[in-house]
């Protein structure tokens, strides 16, 4: 009992600081390589909309978050990445708000239509270390590739 009790605190504790790392390392971070400024930008009030793109179309997605919770956006699991594929992200903390321990800021993704096809491009806001919990938030676009 002992042992498995300090097994489960030391899973908690090292999620914990992992959780932490990630945290600190994705604040104004990217994947790799800047959203490009040209492209067609959904967000919020775009949740449940329909779009219709070419192939090799690009298209930006944001969306309000915190890294600082612990939170991230990231696709699910069923988008058909043959037809969508990421190309980018990044947090970009809020402008007026960027010393602020805690503050918002944005998640901003960039994709990229491959091939012909329908797709519905789902992202979910949570915390990676929490397995079986549902998303705090989801965000839905059907995509159509013509």
């Amino acid at each position: 009992m002992l042992k498995k009790l300090k097994g489960t605190i030391l899973s908690v504790i090292a999620l914990s600081v992992m959780g932490l790392i990630l945290m600190a390392g994705s604040a104004g971070c990217s994947s790799g390589s800047k959203v490009p400024a040209d492209s067609k930008v959904y967000g919020d009030k775009d949740n449940g909309a329909a779009i219709s793109l070419k192939v090799n179309d690009t298209f930006k997605i944001k969306l309000e978050a915190n890294a600082t919770t612990g939170y991230s956006w990231n696709p699910a699991k069923d988008t058909d990445f043959e037809i969508l594929a990421m190309e980018a992200s990044q947090y970009d903390p809020d402008s007026t708000d960027k010393e602020i321990a805690g503050s918002g800021g944005y998640a901003l993704f960039n994709f990229k239509a491959l091939k012909k096809g329908e797709t519905d491009l789902v992202m979910e806001y949570q915390r990676p270390w929490e397995t079986g919990v549902e998303p705090a938030k989801t965000f839905k676009i059907s995509i159509t590739v013509k």
